[in-house]
């Protein structure tokens, strides 16, 4: 059973729109939205923040807990990108402890990639992302195939397929009733 769900993708890619679906109509309240640390912390604070996010899934009971973005799987990608590398990597022994004590469920949010790289609704995003979006976006889906073959469970998802919104509502949904939720 999936003990909590990662909603990962690059910018643009409608993570913040299905997360308020999930907790909106398919979670019903029985869920929370977390969000991962921003760019340029200290390795002592992402180590910090993976503990007090375990710590957190541990005692959530039979809540669903939802993060906008894992540390751990997103900073392999931005950090290698835009910055100068990252502390975490894909086949750091800390992914394979969550994937083995946890089994998240990952939403990958991946639209075609005209959509994701054409910023068209204006919003300002964080320095490098639109100037290295092809790359940040091969990263993210190099990155979804190495934690596959790790294991873990991945379901991908196009905002503009109604068969993928279908698919998200019924995975989460069974995720609820497994926890006795609904």
């Amino acid at each position: 059973m999936n003990k909590f769900v990662i909603v990962e993708g690059m910018d643009n890619t409608g993570k913040t729109t299905l997360i308020q679906t999930i907790i909106r109509e398919y979670a019903r309240g029985y869920s929370s939205a977390k969000v991962s640390l921003g760019p340029n912390c200290s390795r002592d604070e992402q180590v910090s923040w993976l503990q007090m996010v375990l710590s957190q899934v541990d005692n959530c009971g039979n809540d669903l807990l939802v993060f906008d973005r894992f540390l751990p799987i997103c900073d392999t990608v931005y950090g290698n990108i835009l910055r100068d590398g990252s502390i975490w990597s894909l086949e750091d022994p800390e992914l394979d402890k969550i994937k083995n004590w946890y089994n998240p469920l990952i939403i990958y949010c991946r639209p075609n990639i005209e959509k994701i790289i054409g910023f068209e609704d204006g919003r300002e995003q964080m320095e490098g992302v639109e100037e290295n979006a092809k790359k940040l976006v091969e990263a993210y889906d190099f990155a979804m195939i190495v934690l596959a073959d790790k294991g873990f469970d991945i379901l991908k998802y196009d905002y503009e397929s109604a068969l993928d919104k279908k698919l998200v509502e019924k995975k989460i949904e069974s995720l609820l009733h497994a926890n006795g939720i609904i």
